[in-house]
């Protein structure tokens, strides 16, 4: 993902990109990020890039033109200049695969049904062109089964795109599998659909955990990477190999904001140490007085002990700590807004980051939650809470680079 304020400069340098960023884990504190740019007039685009504050030169290996693009703030991005005039069918395929993968992010169940199926189409309709075959008018899909070997068959007939966000990962493997399989089918005609399929593999195994983020994605640089990190609750990413994950990853400690029943329906593992248990009371925000964010403003207030618990995890442990509740939206990002705000990060990215749980959030709770932090003082919310000076200090150290 491209980090918020670089993905707000290209906003207002080119507009929207074609392809989705990569984010290179390599980098620890100054994110590198990719996108393939389609423009008619690569000059223009240098030129606009340039008048938006990025620094330009030469990407210096590979045979694709690329361009090294630096924002004031250090952040780096790799654009690949493609021909506006040469869209090519692995390129549509990748484009609509890439759409699906973060409207699967963003919680959006009808535009991952959508951009799905047209990554679907799209794969058929190249393979239908590679084999040279004459093109079928817009909107008719090729009887494509007649010339696939019989195991490239039966994986067609396995492509679904349902609407279970909880089965989209599954359904999105499937398609590149078959992608893969279907380009050394092709031999030289599949090179180029096998070079997408390496990229967008990698697309969809850094998105796998829906709603689970490291905050140095939207917060960088005033937040370090690796150190704290925003989610659902483990057990919803268990059957895709979160414990694993949460080992490489040196994630070791828990705050959990869950309530009794919750906790009781979904437990930990046995075997998993270092969780803090902090229930955070929604209440009824509906319908309490004063609208959501008055109610959120009661919930903000009531965030001291999940705050301290966060900190003490965090000043007491060299990895990283997960912050949840059940979706990973709510609760979590009132505790997160005000840890942003403690740490001063500017608003704009405290609501890029609420935002970035998609469909599910309402801007009015963290206006409520922030209107607390700002008449009543985290600090102060801090100091109530009991949390020591020396974890305070610990704390800061850790997540501020």
């Amino acid at each position: 993902m491209i980090p918020y304020s670089l993905e707000a400069a290209l906003a207002v340098a080119i507009g929207a990109h074609e392809r989705l960023p990569l984010m290179d884990e390599g980098l620890r504190e100054k994110p590198l990020a990719w996108a393939r740019i389609r423009v008619a007039d690569e000059g223009s685009l240098r030129e606009r890039l340039q008048q938006a504050g990025f620094r330009l030169s030469e990407h210096p290996g590979g045979d694709r033109p690329f361009l090294l693009a630096r924002s004031h703030r250090g952040e780096r991005l790799e654009i690949e200049i493609a021909d506006a005039a040469g869209s090519d069918r692995s390129g549509v395929f990748a484009e609509a695969f890439d759409r699906a993968v973060h409207a699967r992010r963003a919680g959006h169940s009808l535009a991952c049904w959508q951009a799905t199926n047209e990554a679907i189409a799209g794969l058929v309709e190249l393979i239908w062109e590679a084999l040279g075959k004459p093109p079928y008018p817009t909107g008719i899909l090729p009887p494509i089964r007649s010339v696939l070997p019989r195991s490239l068959r039966d994986q067609l007939g396995t492509l679904r795109a349902g609407l279970d966000l909880r089965d989209s990962l599954a359904d999105l493997r499937r398609i590149l599998t078959f992608a893969q399989d279907t380009s050394g089918w092709l031999g030289a005609a599949g090179a180029s659909l096998a070079e997408e399929v390496g990229i967008l593999r990698c697309t969809l195994e850094a998105e796998r955990f829906w709603n689970l983020r490291d905050m140095a994605e939207w917060w960088s640089p005033w937040v370090r990477r690796g150190v704290l990190f925003r989610g659902r609750t483990p057990m919803a990413y268990a059957d895709e190999g979160f414990w694993s994950w949460a080992t490489e990853k040196a994630l070791r400690r828990f705050v959990d904001l869950r309530g009794k029943p919750e906790r009781l329906a979904t437990p930990y593992p046995d075997d998993v140490a270092g969780c803090a248990t902090c229930p955070l009371d929604l209440g009824n925000p509906q319908g309490a007085a004063g609208g959501l964010d008055a109610a959120y403003e009661q919930v903000a207030l009531k965030s001291g002990t999940a705050l301290r618990a966060v900190l003490e995890a965090i000043a007491e442990d060299d990895g990283a700590t997960l912050v949840h509740c059940h979706a990973g939206v709510d609760r979590t990002g009132v505790v997160v807004a005000l840890l942003g705000v403690w740490l001063g990060v500017p608003g704009d990215r405290i609501d890029a980051d609420y935002r970035a749980s998609g469909q599910l959030v309402d801007p009015r709770r963290l206006a409520g939650a922030l209107g607390a932090a700002e008449r009543y003082g985290v600090e102060r919310l801090l100091a109530e809470s009991g949390v020591e000076p020396a974890v305070l200090l610990r704390a800061r150290a850790r997540l501020a680079p």
